[in-house]
């Protein structure tokens, strides 16, 4: 037979241990969720092995930086670990990445007087391009020289100057791709605004002179 004190000891203890399923459940569920967002993104893309080699490089690159830090005391493996990281990114990011993710390529070339010249190439604009991959590489072709940007002022407060040279060194190469697509980008949107305008105006033209032509000859 229950007592009173033991139906209510048996009521707290099941409503304790269905609060606890409950949040349990909310956080094995938040846990799936999060877990499910970078693979969702990747399934998502319509290049996801170049999305994941674009983000691949940039973040090891900083991750080796940061580990680093703590855990070796070879500056010089570390640069050149970090280093080669970045350099392939920057080709990756240059010839491959941007071309793939969001329709553009750039190439910087010199000119017989020795002047450089920027060349920029775009995809029609006509074609529908991927949500996923247009965002995930903006933000991280912006991100990224940001976060190495803040270990530079980590390493000028801390007085490392000579992390601070390979944290410039980061900044500089993750730098090029930011600004090149950048102007990639804005030469692309001018110059499809352009034809576009100049496709209105001689369609304006031509119907101009098909009803002139009409009217004069035909009545």
């Amino acid at each position: 037979m229950f007592t009173s004190l033991d139906r209510n000891l048996y009521v707290d203890n099941h409503i304790t241990l269905t609060k606890m399923d409950y949040q349990n459940t909310e956080t094995i569920a938040e846990q799936e969720r999060n877990a499910s967002r970078l693979p969702q993104m990747f399934q998502m893309s319509s290049h996801p092995v170049a999305l994941f080699f674009f983000l691949l490089f940039r973040t090891g690159a900083i991750v080796a930086y940061i580990l680093g830090m703590f855990f070796t005391s070879s500056f010089m493996l570390l640069f050149i670990v970090i280093f080669t990281l970045l350099a392939v990114d920057l080709w990756t990011v240059k010839n491959v990445s941007g071309r793939l993710l969001v329709g553009l390529r750039w190439r910087n070339e010199t000119g017989v007087d020795g002047e450089s010249i920027w060349i920029f190439e775009s995809a029609d604009p006509s074609r529908p391009r991927n949500a996923v991959d247009q965002k995930t590489f903006w933000y991280a072709l912006y991100l990224y020289p940001f976060i190495w940007i803040i270990l530079g002022i980590v390493a000028i407060i801390r007085f490392e100057f000579l992390w601070l040279a390979l944290v410039a060194v980061a900044i500089g190469l993750t730098s090029v791709n930011t600004a090149a697509y950048s102007r990639c980008d804005k030469d692309a949107k001018r110059r499809w605004a352009t034809e576009l305008a100049d496709s209105n105006s001689s369609g304006f033209v031509s119907r101009f002179l098909s009803r002139a032509f009409i009217k004069r000859f035909i009545g």
